[in-house]
């Protein structure tokens, strides 16, 4: 079992930081807004929840092996990369952008709540009794809907959509 943990909590570390890289994106191109201020108390939420599954991978292997570290810099790699695809303006953020982005956070938090339902499958472990996965699962349930709110309004400037 410590094998295969070790492995999903790196992959699943790997994709946090991406989301946080993402996130913080999204956050500086939308200054000032209700978005912003809901992606600053997610990043505050994930860099716990990043903390906790840290926490977990530090108990079944104290040091980051380098798979482990090559995971989490190829996703910090692919959040820069991704910048550069057109979203209809070259040189600016554009409503697509921030469509596309809110898209990319939603799955993201969804990928945290299957971490945290994972997670809570195995608090048998004496190792791992104080995981606090229902916590976790349930502050990453709220980023998907407020995400998929902020998403789907996105979605209606951007597409000139009424409904």
């Amino acid at each position: 079992m410590d094998k295969e943990l070790t492995i999903y909590l790196e992959d699943h570390l790997a994709m946090i930081v991406g989301e946080m890289e993402l996130a913080e994106r999204c956050r500086n191109q939308n200054p000032a807004s209700e978005l912003a201020r809901h992606l600053e108390q997610q990043l505050a939420d994930t860099q716990v929840q990043r903390a906790a599954a840290e926490a977990i991978l530090h108990q079944l292997q104290p040091n980051v092996s380098l798979p482990g570290q090559l995971k989490q810099g190829a996703l910090w790699a692919a959040e820069k990369l991704g910048r550069l695809k057109t979203n209809g303006s070259m040189t600016s953020y554009s409503k697509l952008s921030r469509v596309v982005e809110l898209e990319a956070l939603t799955l993201a938090a969804t990928e945290r709540v299957f971490l945290w339902e994972s997670l809570g499958l195995i608090t048998h472990d004496p190792r791992f009794v104080d995981i606090p996965a229902g916590k976790m699962l349930e502050a990453a349930q709220g980023h998907v809907k407020e995400l998929s709110r902020f998403r789907l309004a996105a979605g209606r400037v951007c597409f000139h959509s009424t409904s």
